[in-house]
């Protein structure tokens, strides 16, 4: 079963998630139980071969080899933190195979909880490509489904022709829930102005245009929370396109109720590390300026040609203390900084650019720009002075 059009999938996928709750659920009971008696209770409680093979599978994946959390803290590349611990089970979905009524084609990519896959309305004679995030098994599966959920209520916000928005959603024959949207082809926002060998005016309109976009979400109560160029592709004509709303929130004043059993375990903290503010870090309550700052990295990189604080060869405890009391030097003052690299510019141009990226990447929200709109107009601003001596 599928639903179709944004304003009425979220309610119609809810009614099709009986079968992963109860496998949650199950899950979650066996889990529970001495290793001796879990075989037994899956016997009892599961009424079909199929059901039982899952949640054994999804049993096993959550015990093998997870390091210790103090063993990560101490030896973990901060990247490596973002991501499931341990092996997912071997549910993968063959190219050609069918979803729903879609046709599935390679894979795309792999998030923290969903696979994405190009994939093809059956009924569809031309075959228009779309894109097609399946949730996955594994450990940390009980909290996915409703961040899932939380997704598609987030995307069927956000019709705009900048955002990757939902088309379809519904439940693949193994329950596990799925939604469809449009198939963005091109490179990467990084991957864009290098192969293209932007300049810096070229980059810094690409920079207002996603600016603009992440103020458009906020007017309409999103907070995205993972903003990072690879979640930014730009398509051959030049507009750039945000992705990946998995883990966005709704801002209070525009959220409804959250889903049933929408529940955030103690200490875990949903983030990208490498791209997450001070406040994903230490846990403090996140608005519109933690998207400003997100926005900053993305700047920094743009115009320096390197990350604002580098996560390689440190732990996550160094990180963190970096993230949380180390400034980033100006963009302008990195060796080899493709803003440095733009013949005749005046140093006033630079020195301008310099303190707007530092201004979003403050540690205190507060002292941030108030919202993406201000940052754009800030960085438009500067624009309009990048010209040659």
């Amino acid at each position: 079963m599928t639903c179709h059009g944004p304003s009425d999938v979220v309610s119609c996928w809810g009614m099709e998630t009986d079968r992963w709750v109860r496998i949650q659920t199950l899950t979650e009971s066996a889990k529970a139980l001495p290793h001796a008696e879990r075989g037994a209770f899956l016997d009892e409680a599961c009424d079909d071969a199929e059901l039982r093979t899952l949640i054994a599978e999804m049993l096993e994946a959550g015990e093998s080899g997870a390091l210790g959390l103090e063993a990560k803290l101490l030896t973990s590349d901060p990247a490596d933190l973002g991501k499931e611990d341990g092996p997912e089970p071997a549910v993968s979905v063959e190219s050609g195979l069918s979803i729903g009524s879609y046709e599935v084609g390679r894979r795309l990519g792999r998030g923290g909880m969903a696979d994405v896959y190009l994939a093809y309305e059956r009924a569809d004679p031309d075959r228009h490509p779309v894109a097609l995030k399946l949730l996955r098994f594994g450990k940390g599966g009980a909290d996915r489904l409703p961040r899932f959920q939380r997704e598609l209520e987030i995307l069927s916000r956000l019709d705009h022709p900048a955002i990757a928005t939902v088309l379809d959603s519904g439940t693949a024959a193994d329950g596990r829930p799925f939604m469809v949207m449009h198939y963005v082809e091109g490179h990467t926002l990084l991957d864009f102005v290098v192969q293209r060998r932007s300049t810096a005016a070229e980059r810094l309109q690409l920079f207002v245009s996603v600016c603009q976009t992440v103020q458009f979400a906020h007017d309409r109560g999103v907070i995205h929370r993972d903003l990072k160029l690879s979640n930014v592709l730009v398509r051959e004509d030049g507009t750039p396109v945000l992705l990946d709303f998995g883990i966005g929130k709704l801002m209070r004043t525009f959220a409804s109720e959250p889903p049933a059993g929408f529940v955030t375990p103690a200490g875990v903290r949903l983030l990208t590390p490498a791209n997450a503010a001070p406040e994903q870090v230490s846990g403090q309550p996140q608005t519109v300026q933690t998207d400003v700052y997100g926005l900053g990295l993305i700047l920094y990189e743009l115009v320096a040609g390197r990350p604002a604080l580098d996560p390689k060869g440190v732990n996550w405890l160094e990180w963190e203390r970096r993230v949380l009391e180390v400034e980033p030097a100006a963009p302008s003052s990195v060796p080899a900084a493709p803003i440095r690299m733009e013949p005749g510019l005046r140093p006033r141009t630079l020195d301008e650019l310099d303190g707007i990226v530092l201004k979003a990447l403050r540690k205190e929200p507060a002292e941030r720009h108030q919202s993406a709109r201000a940052l754009a107009d800030a960085v438009a601003r500067c624009l309009s002075e990048l010209s040659p001596a």
